[in-house]
């Protein structure tokens, strides 16, 4: 969830209990369910996203049931070449191949898939926080502004003062997305952040 089309969050690994801890506490809210997504990532030969470091972009086609969305993230940075926010563009296509036939007759070849159950809610009006068990990765704890709440790193310190409410740890924070992880444990290796 984008508000003007940038996205402030943060990504937490934990293990199994507290993710279903905090999963209980959002399917407790009238209307929350589990959600199953599958996010198809795409690069391309010639321009590959692979080939920055850090990684500073993505393109993936999002299967979310009932609407299918190509989605293309461009990541900044700080000083420390750590991700702080993206700007973030989706489309709405009427069905997945079209969006794969898009996609290829630009020249994109698919990357790698994010298989995702997750449970979300909007929680005091402002976090939307996501609790996502990632085929081959495990849990972890997705904690985003739905809002501006000023700067990208005052933010950033609300993400991370509303994480340590829920019990979390923030110095478990991930700065690399579930595609870069799962080419990692593909590979068996990091690739740059």
């Amino acid at each position: 969830m984008a508000y003007d089309g940038i996205e402030v969050e943060i990504k937490i690994k934990t293990d199994k209990a507290t993710a279903e801890a905090i999963r209980e506490k959002l399917l407790a809210i009238k209307g929350v369910e589990s959600i199953h997504h599958i996010d198809a990532y795409f690069d391309s030969k010639e321009h590959s996203f692979l080939s920055s470091n850090p990684i500073k972009e993505w393109l993936s086609i999002r299967n979310r049931g009932e609407k299918i969305f190509i989605n293309h993230k461009l990541w900044h940075f700080d000083s420390n070449n750590i991700s702080t926010h993206c700007d973030e563009v989706e489309l709405v296509v009427n069905d997945l191949a079209e969006g794969t036939r898009l996609l290829t007759s630009l020249g994109f070849e698919p990357l790698i898939t994010v298989d995702k159950q997750r449970v979300e809610a909007l929680l005091e009006d402002t976090f939307l926080v996501s609790v996502d068990e990632i085929a081959d990765l495990g849990y972890f704890v997705e904690i985003e502004s739905s809002k501006s709440l000023g700067t990208v790193v005052e933010t950033k310190e609300a993400l991370n003062t509303y994480a340590t409410k829920l019990g979390l740890n923030v110095s478990d924070v991930s700065h690399k997305g579930y595609p870069h992880m799962l080419l990692e444990h593909r590979l068996g290796h990091e690739l740059s952040q």
